[in-house]
């Protein structure tokens, strides 16, 4: 897990924010979420690895992808993409699914914004995510999302550092 870095949180109402900044350029840190190899390498908290990753980056394209627990477990998760603007911002809804894409409805889902903004050869990527009620939101929070998410952008940071360093 990454050591470096500072992930912020905040939420408000039916939303929550997160923020980190990275020592890349932005076309890098955007192409880290359009790649399935990269993606599966991120994504999610150590303790739970990606191994299903797939991916149509592009609008009304499907993000599906599979992390594994420590006990086995299996936590399927599914994104529609609705809008992309490279290397801007990527907009998908965001849910949980099974095994064959379908929707878990009883789970919270959110549309998700994420932006990428580069200064001094650094790059601000945050993501907004929207849910239904303060409830869902509240649910998603409950079942160890804020942690997962700093973690997983802890990641990101290691990533991002070994490909520029090859």
């Amino acid at each position: 897990m990454a050591t470096e870095g500072t992930t912020t949180i905040a939420q408000d109402g039916k939303s929550i924010t997160i923020s980190r900044v990275y020592d890349a350029p932005k076309a890098l840190v955007f192409s880290m979420f359009k790649e399935p190899e990269h993606v599966a390498k991120w994504w999610g908290p150590s303790s739970w690895p990606v191994d299903v990753c797939d991916i149509d980056f592009r609008p009304g394209g499907v993000w599906h992808y599979n992390m594994v627990g420590p006990n086995g477990e299996k936590a399927w998760g599914k994104a529609v993409y609705q809008e992309i603007d490279e290397p801007n911002k990527i907009v998908f809804r965001d849910a949980f699914s099974d095994e064959a894409g379908n929707e878990n409805n009883d789970l919270p889902t959110g549309i998700s914004t994420v932006t990428f903004e580069e200064q001094d050869g650094k790059t601000t990527l945050t993501l907004h995510g929207e849910y239904k009620t303060v409830e869902e939101r509240e649910k998603i929070v409950a079942m160890g999302m804020l942690e997962g998410m700093k973690e997983t952008w802890g990641l990101l940071d290691d990533l991002l550092k070994t490909v520029q360093n090859k």
